[in-house]
């Protein structure tokens, strides 16, 4: 189930405290991996100490076992079957409150185990100190109870130091002090009669879920085990939201730094067409100036050539400051500053000569240059040009 692998995780666990022929003591412990649903051996141990039995658990990593008491310190009465209060029938003079007890039915008897409790308790301190939890505690050969549908179809079981008789999977009678070593076939598991046992104390908790002395110590692993995984689980959780976050506002970012990007190209040429369209209107306006002052220049200059030119003379153009190079993209302009062209046709060589004196006589001019003459013998006349200098 879910809950028992997110309490027990996938190993079961089990330690008698029982003795040996001698009548010394004697710890035994088994552990079991759940995998698929079935059961199979991880480890096992029998020692003469303590604390080598704990040193086995430390080494197997194992939190927590059920502890079977089946030694000296525990009293097992068989008395004809009692369902309202076996204990008393079987022990009246005992203080229950100073004892830990079981009870098992078969048809016909009651079988009941007690164990004083302050013993117990000695037994859960010592290894609750070692960091190992007693989850549940179980007497003498009791354990042997929940084994009875899976137990080899044989009239007798020996057990660390008793034999069960067992007829159509009842038991009817326990007898102690029955030391013999016997292996036993059971679902699948070879096991020694001193580990019979352990096994039905962990199928009775562990499959069973069955609980014969509850205490503070499971409580508090349960809780404990339940708000580890818990945290483990909400941490987990929260880094995976974390992480989606991270991601998603990384996308996000992404997105956001693509679109500035784009915005600052836009605004970056935005200024660029701003300064080229300032610096468009500025040229436009500086040539309208020039036409503007050309025009009227140029308007002065004709009127006052033509004021005395002969009839001989006919001009086909004035040109004001002209340009020097040709207009091409990304070239500067250059014009001649100052300065004024002037081409036409004339019959009369003479009348041409004295028209340009009279020209140079004129107080805004510096002086007449570049003077050429193209004659035309069929149509009898000439082309001339040349280039007043402006003061």
């Amino acid at each position: 189930m879910l809950k028992d692998s997110l309490l027990y995780r996938n190993t079961y666990c089990a330690i008698e405290y029982g003795i040996d022929a001698l009548g010394k003591e004697q710890f035994t412990a088994l552990t079991l991996l759940k995998k698929k649903g079935e059961l199979y051996i991880k480890n096992k141990t029998i020692t003469k100490s303590v604390e080598d039995l704990i040193n086995f658990l430390k080494q197997e990593k194992q939190q927590h076992t059920i502890l079977i008491i089946n030694n000296q310190q525990v009293l097992f009465k068989v008395i004809e079957k009692n369902a309202k209060n076996p204990v008393v029938a079987a022990f009246p003079t005992i203080n229950k409150k100073e004892f830990i007890t079981e009870v098992k039915h078969s048809n016909e008897k009651s079988f009941i185990g007690i164990v004083r409790k302050r013993y117990a308790e000695n037994i859960w301190t010592l290894f609750n100190e070692a960091g190992i939890i007693i989850l549940d505690t179980v007497i003498g050969n009791l354990p042997v109870f929940a084994l009875l549908d899976v137990l080899p179809g044989t009239e007798h079981i020996q057990t660390t130091h008793s034999q069960i008789s067992i007829i159509n999977q009842q038991v009817t009678s326990i007898t102690n002090n029955v030391f013999s070593e016997e292996s036993y076939q059971i679902n699948g598991l070879e096991l020694k009669n001193y580990e019979i046992l352990s096994l039905g104390a962990m199928v009775s908790f562990y499959v069973n879920e069955q609980i014969q002395y509850s205490t503070k110590e499971l409580e508090t692993f349960k809780q404990q085990t339940i708000f580890a995984k818990g945290l483990k689980a909400g941490l987990a959780l929260m880094f995976l939201i974390l992480l989606v976050n991270f991601m998603f506002f990384s996308n996000y970012y992404r997105q956001i730094e693509k679109l500035q990007a784009e915005i600052n190209i836009y605004s970056e040429t935005k200024e660029a067409l701003k300064k080229i369209a300032s610096e468009v209107d500025k040229k436009k306006k500086l040539l309208q100036q020039i036409q503007n002052s050309g025009t009227s220049s140029l308007s002065k200059y004709t009127d006052q050539l033509i004021q005395e030119i002969p009839h001989s003379i006919l001009l086909e153009e004035v040109n004001y400051q002209p340009f020097i190079t040709t207009i091409k993209e990304n070239k500067l302009i250059k014009n001649e500053q100052n300065m004024l062209q002037v081409s036409g046709v004339f019959k009369n060589n003479r009348e041409l000569s004295n028209w340009i004196d009279i020209v140079e006589q004129k107080s805004w001019v510096q002086k007449v240059d570049g003077l050429s003459i193209e004659s035309d013998a069929r149509k009898k006349i000439a082309k001339f040009f040349f280039k007043i200098k402006i003061k």
